[in-house]
Parts: structure tokens; sequence; C-alpha cells
């Protein structure tokens, strides 16, 4: 944490001369922002992403994220995000509850209380071909993709957890969300095929059948 308030700081003041090499990973964005440095590692998780947008394309944004995306999820205003990153951090998305849609082609893992509060999440994609570990049920907790669905200002919500029809599949346990740990305890699902503009699993999401 020394390291990370160093490269704060330097930021803040303008400061580029001998600051001390990084020991983790949000050190090596840090670093690299204060550098000039674009030869960053792929980001992991949500607070990487950003960084590494910001150190690949500097704070006027023209990535995925940027400042602008990332002033909307602190604040709380955020409504759509796509984003590369593999794992989806606890609480990463807690009571963002106007964003609408998530979209998440590389996911790999989602963490407890990751959606916890988002109560007007009409889509969740997960491009993945195989099951996306899901930590704990507590992710969608109080979220529109809960069973119940939510209400907000007495207009109720429901959104849906959108995957490849290959992992909705009744005879293979390993390859089926809905018999999945943790997956099994919910039933909003939705073959993606069905929801894209062009039927496949990568094609952009037809918000009009949503």
């Amino acid at each position: 944490m020394a390291d990370l308030t160093t490269y704060l700081k330097a930021i803040a003041n303008g400061e580029t001369a001998e600051l001390p090499e990084p020991t983790d990973r949000l050190g090596v964005y840090l670093k690299a922002i204060i550098d000039g440095n674009t030869d960053v590692p792929q980001p992991t998780d949500m607070l990487s992403a950003y960084l590494y947008e910001i150190a690949k394309n500097g704070l006027g944004g023209g990535g995925t994220g940027g400042d602008s995306q990332l002033d909307a999820l602190i604040n709380g205003s955020i409504t759509e995000i796509k984003s590369n990153v593999t794992e989806i951090g606890q609480g990463a998305f807690f009571a963002r509850k106007k964003m609408t849609i998530a979209d998440f082609p590389k996911a790999t893992m989602i963490r407890a209380q990751a959606f916890f509060q988002c109560s007007t999440l009409k889509a969740l994609i997960l491009r993945s071909e195989e099951v996306v570990t899901l930590e704990n049920v507590s992710a969608f907790s109080s979220s529109a993709i809960h069973n119940n669905g939510s209400t907000v200002d007495g207009v109720s919500h429901k959104g849906y957890v959108y995957v490849p029809r290959s992992l909705l599949s009744d005879t293979d346990s390993t390859k089926d969300y809905r018999q999945a740990t943790n997956w099994s305890s919910y039933e909003r699902f939705r073959a993606l095929e069905d929801f894209t503009v062009d039927g496949t699993i990568t094609g952009a999401l037809d918000e009009s059948k949503i």
C-alpha cells in the first residue's frame, strides 16, 4: 500500500523522478501512467481494467473504459458496461442501480456481491463457452436478476443472464448453468444466440428483444 500511496501522490503533484519499482499489479499500472508507458499487462479485475485504459489511452479515453466510464462507475450513474476483464470482483458493481446492461466476453469468475442491488440490470451477458464460476449466491442479491426480480419506485424489473445455448444443456451438468454450483439457485437464463443481431454468441445484443 505504501507504494500505491507514493504513486498516487506523484500523480497528484506531477512528480516523475525516483519512484520505487511497483510490487503489485495496481502499482504497475499507476507507475505506467506516471511514466507514459503503454506497455502494460492485460487486466484481470475491474480496477485494473480502468487503470489499463488510462495507461493505454490517456485520460481522454478511447478504449472500452477510460476516465468517463470510471467516473460513471464511481458516482453511480453508469448504465452500460462492456469489459474484457476475466474476474468481476467482490462488490464490483455494488448498488449501481442505474446499470441496465453488463457484457463480459472473457469473464471466468464472478465474486460475491458483484451485482448486489443492481436493481435495473436487465441483461448480464457472459460469452465464454465454459460456465463462469460463481463464487457465492450473494452475487445477485437484491438485483433484477434475482429470481423475484426487483422493484424500484413501484416499477418491477426482471433481468436475465444471457449465455451460449450450449451451456443450457439438460444432458451434461458440467455445461449447464442451471445445474452449476451456486448458479443452480437462479432460474433467469436465456440463450444468447436468440438475442443477438446475428444469432451468434459474439454478436451485439439486439436490445429490442430484451
